[in-house]
């Protein structure tokens, strides 16, 4: 179910609290990658739905996973498609905890994928699923972070070869995903890049 005029639905509309940017220095835990991380800031509604129209493929075959789920709005507005899973991998307890009662709160009407869930781990930690991948970047990172996750996503893929694509908004440090996975870019415009690898059939 969409909101108005067709579009995904405001953060009123799903019954959800995420719209709030939040600065991650000042949050109260320590963690060696703490500053590391970015300030949490939602993806837009517009945001998401012009990058996910690059993603040619039944969604239903894939999991979406949000590395740095931040209050978990886009596996809200994810979970307005039917993915067979939707992941969310976040480091801020506070933020975690936020996105795990935004997933409880979501409003049924909306939820067209009935599994979604967010962990609170470090991103570094996180085994990517076997399945096919559509992987969420909202500039979570330094150059450094972002190395290390494009190690492990091709890792993942050397593991198990199947189609990957990454949706990446504000992309700061996009230079490792083309050395990873067979990722090649396949669109952009000014806010963001996608990437997919050869088996998704692009």
């Amino acid at each position: 179910m969409m909101g108005k005029k067709g579009q995904l639905p405001s953060d009123r509309e799903l019954g959800i609290k995420a719209s709030r940017k939040e600065f991650l220095q000042k949050e109260r835990f320590e963690h060696p990658h703490k500053s590391r991380g970015q300030d949490y800031q939602p993806t837009s509604s517009e945001q998401f739905e012009r990058m996910l129209l690059e993603v040619r493929a039944e969604l239903s075959d894939y999991v979406l996973v949000d590395i740095g789920a931040g209050k978990g709005r886009v596996l809200c507005l994810a979970a307005n498609y039917p993915f067979a899973e939707i992941q969310g991998v976040e480091l801020a307890n506070r933020y975690h905890q936020t996105a795990l009662e935004n997933i409880l709160s979501m409003k049924k009407s909306f939820r067209r994928c009935s599994k979604v869930s967010c962990l609170n781990i470090d991103a570094l930690e996180y085994i990517f699923p076997s399945q096919p991948l559509v992987i969420y970047l909202f500039n979570p990172f330094d150059r450094y972070m972002m190395e290390k996750l494009c190690q492990n996503i091709g890792d993942s893929y050397q593991a198990q070869p199947r189609p990957i694509y990454v949706l990446y908004l504000e992309p700061m440090h996009s230079e490792p995903l083309l050395n990873c996975a067979g990722l090649k870019q396949i669109y952009q415009e000014r806010e963001f890049m996608v990437f997919a690898n050869a088996e998704t059939g692009i």
